[in-house]
C-alpha cells in the first residue's frame, strides 16, 4: 500500500508537513492535540483560544462518484458532517466542548456541482450542529464561503474552520504518563445518537480506499474524480462496484461513505466526571493507530487489546494485500478516539458496562445518580454504589437491583479464591450469565462471542505462568499473555516468518506452503452449519478458498481427540476431506493417530454427509448423519420445512442435488 499511497500524492504520516512546522511556535502548551493560544478575543488571562481547520478530504470525490452513479443526493449530507466533525473531535481532545464558532468553505466546479448539492451540504451541516447542541456541545454557525473555482477544482472540496474559547485550567495538555491505560472508543456500529449503522471508515485513507477497492470502470466513466498526473496503474484498480452488496451495509459505496462519527456526546460526559484523571485524548486520524506517537516522548505505547477491525478495513486489506502494519498506520481500524487515563477510569467504564450487559435492572437514572455521587465524593463507581446502598438514598427497586449486582461481584470473588485458573474462568463466566444472554440474541455474532468466551477455558488449561509474572495473579498473567501474543504480524517487516491467519483473511493471497489445522466435523464445518444447508455450503466454499491458497504443498490435519471448552472429546475428520479426489491425497500416519487411509476413503467415498437432497414430500434438506451399510443405511436429514428426520436410504427415493 505504501508505494500506491505515495504514487497518489499523499502520505499517511505527513512527514514533510511535520518537518515544515517543527520550528513554529507551539502555543501556550507545546504538546496539546490542537494549538492553544492566548485569549486574544477578550484578553482574559484565565482563558485561551483554540482554532482548527479541516475537511472531508477526498471523501468528497467519492461522494460525487456515488451521487452520479446512483442519483442519491443525500450522501452529501454525510460529507457536511465529515467536514464539521473532523474539527469538533479535534477540539474535544484538548477539552473544548462549548462556545464553538464554525465557518464552512466550499470550493466547487460549477459545471459539475449544481446548487442542489450545495443545499444538501448546508442542510447536512445544520442537522449535525443541531444534533451536537442537543447533546450539550454548543456550536454556532458563522456562515462561510462557496467559491466557484472550476479551473483548479475538478469536482468539489468541503472544509470548515472552528474557533473555541476555554479556561486554561480546563485544557487537556496531553501529558501521557507511563502507567496510563488506554480506553479506545469504537468507530463502528450504531451509537444512541446516530440514525444509522456506521462502518467506522472516518475521513482518513479514502484516497487509498476508493482507488484500491473500486473498479477501473470508474476511471473511464468519471475522469474528473482523479488527477491525470497519477500513474494509471494506481487509479481505480480494485474489483468492486459501488453497488456491490456487503454484510453490514446495503452496498460498498455506502460502506465507504459512512459519515464520520463524532465522539463529542460521549467525551463531554467523560470530562465532567474524569477530567482530573485524564492525561491525554488522541483523535486517531492521519496516521491511524500511530497518531499518538506525535504526542509522546520517551514513552512506549502498547495497544494489546484492539477492536476487531470492521468489515470495510477487512475488504481494503484483502483487496490490497496490505500488511497489518500498513493498515494500522493509514486507517483507524476500529477505534478513532482514545483516552489515556488512570486505571480507575478504565475500571469505572468496565463497571458501567457490566451494569448493563447483561441487563441487571440498573437504569440510566440510577447510573446518573451513582456517577454524580462518585464525582462529588471523589470515589470510583463501585465504592459509590456501595455507599449509596448503605445510605439508602436510592429507590427501593434501584437499591435491590444494584445490591444484587454488587452481591454477585463479591460472591464471584470469593468463589474463585484459591481455584485453578481454568476453574476461575468457568466460575466467572457462569456467574456473569453472559452466555444465556448471548444465546437469546440468536445471531451469528453472538454465537461467535460464545465460542470465544468458552475458548478461554480451553486456553487456560494449558497456561503456565511465566516466572517474570510472579507479581501478578494467574488470571492477570494469563490475560496479559493472551493479549500480547495475539498479534498477526509479530515478525519484523522483512523477516522470514510463519503467517497465521483466518481463512477469511487469506482470500486473494497465495503461499508456497500452507497448513490447515482443525479439519474436523463440529469445527469445520461447524456444528451450527451442519443443520443449515446454506451455512454448510458457505463453509464448503470457504474450505475451497483455504485449499487453493497453496502454490506447491498443502498440509491438512485433524485430531482424533481434542480439548474443547475444558472437556476431552472424540472427533471425526471433516466431511470436506472426503470430497477431495483420492489421487490428490497422500495420507501421513502419525503414532497414536488413526490416519484417513485410502481404504477408509474408498469406504466413505460415496458418503452423503453434507449433500443437498430432495424428497418428494419433505422438500429440500441436507444430510447431517449416516448410519449402517447397504439396504440398512439410514440418513438423518435436516429438511428446510419439516426439520430433522431419519430415512432409510433404500426406500426414501431421494434425489441428490
Amino acid at each position: 500500500m505504501s508505494k500506491r499511497y505515495l504514487e497518489r500524492g499523499v502520505s499517511s504520516q505527513k512527514e514533510d508537513v511535520h518537518k515544515a512546522i517543527k520550528n513554529q511556535d507551539k502555543g501556550l502548551f507545546k504538546n496539546t492535540f490542537c494549538k492553544v493560544v492566548p485569549d486574544i478575543l477578550s484578553e482574559d488571562p484565565n482563558y485561551c483560544n483554540i482554532m482548527h481547520a479541516d475537511g472531508a478530504g477526498t471523501k468528497s470525490a467519492l461522494a460525487y462518484l456515488y451521487w452520479k452513479e446512483t442519483g442519491d443526493i443525500s450522501v452529501w449530507r454525510g460529507i457536511a458532517q465529515d467536514a464539521l466533525i473532523m474539527n469538533v473531535d479535534d477540539l474535544i481532545c484538548v477539552g473544548a466542548t462549548n462556545n464553538i464558532i464554525m465557518s464552512s468553505t466550499i470550493g466547487r466546479n460549477k459545471h459539475l456541482i449544481p446548487g442542489e448539492v450545495i443545499s444538501e451540504i448546508i442542510n447536512g451541516n445544520s442537522e449535525c450542529i443541531d444534533m451536537l447542541n442537543k447533546h450539550g456541545i454548543k456550536i454556532v454557525s458563522a456562515g462561510g464561503e462557496t467559491a466557484d473555482v472550476g479551473d483548479i477544482t475538478k469536482t468539489i472540496l468541503v472544509d470548515s474552520t472552528v474557533i473555541a474559547r476555554e479556561k486554561k485550567d480546563k485544557i487537556i495538555k496531553c501529558d501521557i504518563k507511563a502507567d496510563n491505560v488506554i480506553v479506545g472508543l469504537s468507530s463502528s456500529g450504531k451509537a444512541t445518537y446516530e440514525n444509522e449503522f456506521n462502518s467506522g471508515i472516518g475521513s482518513n485513507g479514502l484516497t487509498s480506499a476508493r482507488h484500491d477497492v473500486l473498479s477501473k470502470m470508474y476511471a473511464e466513466k468519471y475522469p474528473e474524480t482523479y488527477s491525470h498526473e497519477t500513474n494509471k496503474d494506481f487509479i481505480y484498480c480494485g474489483k468492486n462496484l459501488l453497488t456491490d452488496k456487503c454484510e453490514t451495509h446495503e452496498n460498498i459505496g455506502k460502506l465507504l461513505l459512512s459519515p464520520t462519527r463524532t465522539y463529542a456526546p460521549i467525551i463531554i460526559k467523560i470530562l465532567k466526571r474524569y477530567f482530573k484523571n485524564i492525561s491525554g485524548i488522541i483523535h486517531c486520524t492521519g496516521g491511524g493507530q500511530t497518531k499518538v506517537l506525535h504526542f509522546v516522548q520517551n514513552r512506549k505505547i502498547i495497544k494489546d487489546n484492539l477492536f476487531e477491525p470492521p468489515e470495510i478495513f477487512k475488504i481494503i486489506k484483502t483487496d490490497t494485500n496490505s500488511s497489518l502494519r500498513e493498515m494500522y498506520e493509514v486507517f483507524n481500524m476500529g477505534h478513532r478516539m482514545e483516552i489515556y487515563c488512570d486505571q480507575s477510569v478504565a475500571d469505572d467504564i468496565a463497571f458501567e458496562r457490566a451494569c448493563s450487559i447483561p441487563p441487571k435492572g440498573i437504569g440510566a437514572q440510577t447510573m446518573d445518580k451513582i456517577k454524580n455521587y462518585a464525582r462529588d465524593e471523589g470515589l470510583c463507581l463501585y465504592v459509590a454504589s456501595d455507599q449509596l446502598i448503605q445510605g439508602k438514598t436510592l429507590a427501593n427497586r434501584a437499591t435491590k437491583s444494584l445490591g444484587a449486582f454488587l452481591g454477585d461481584l463479591n460472591e464471584t470473588k470469593n468463589l474463585i479464591s484459591d481455584q485453578a485458573l481454568e476453574k476461575q474462568f468457568e466460575i466467572v463466566i457462569e456467574q456473569s450469565r453472559l452466555i444465556p444472554y448471548l444465546k437469546e440474541k440468536k445471531t451469528e455474532q453472538s454465537s461467535t462471542k460464545i465460542d470465544n468466551i468458552l475458548e478461554l477455558i480451553n486456553a487456560a488449561h494449558g497456561f503456565r505462568q511465566p516466572f517474570e509474572d510472579d507479581d501478578l495473579s494467574p488470571m492477570q498473567s494469563f490475560l496479559a499473555h493472551a493479549a500480547l501474543e495475539s498479534g498477526e504480524n509479530q515478525a519484523s517487516e522483512w523477516q522470514e516468518s510463519v503467517q497465521l491467519m483466518t481463512m477469511h483473511s487469506a482470500k486473494g493471497l497465495e503461499f508456497p506452503l500452507v497448513f490447515i489445522a482443525g479439519m474436523e466435523d463440529g469445527l469445520f464445518p461447524h456444528t451450527r452449519s451442519q443443520l443449515d444447508p446454506g451455512g454448510l455450503e458457505e463453509e464448503r466454499r470457504l474450505c475451497y478458498v483455504a485449499v487453493t491458497r497453496s502454490m506447491r504443498e498443502l498440509y491438512i490435519s485433524y485430531s482424533s481427540q481434542r480439548m474443547l471448552h475444558g472437556n476431552m472429546i472424540s472427533s471425526q475428520p471433516s466431511r470436506f476431506l472426503y470430497e477431495i479426489p483420492n489421487e490428490l491425497i497422500d495420507d501421513l500416519s502419525t503414532e497414536g493417530l488413526k490416519p484417513m487411509t485410502n481404504r477408509s476413503r474408498a469406504k466413505n467415498s460415496d458418503s452423503l454427509l453434507g449433500k443437498l437432497v430432495l424428497h418428494s414430500s419433505f422438500g429440500e434438506g441436507v444430510v447431517i448423519a449416516v448410519e449402517g451399510d447397504g439396504d440398512n443405511k439410514r440418513l438423518q436429514i435436516n429438511f428446510q420445512s419439516e426439520g430433522l428426520k431419519w430415512l432409510v436410504l433404500a426406500y426414501a427415493k431421494l434425489k441428490i442435488m
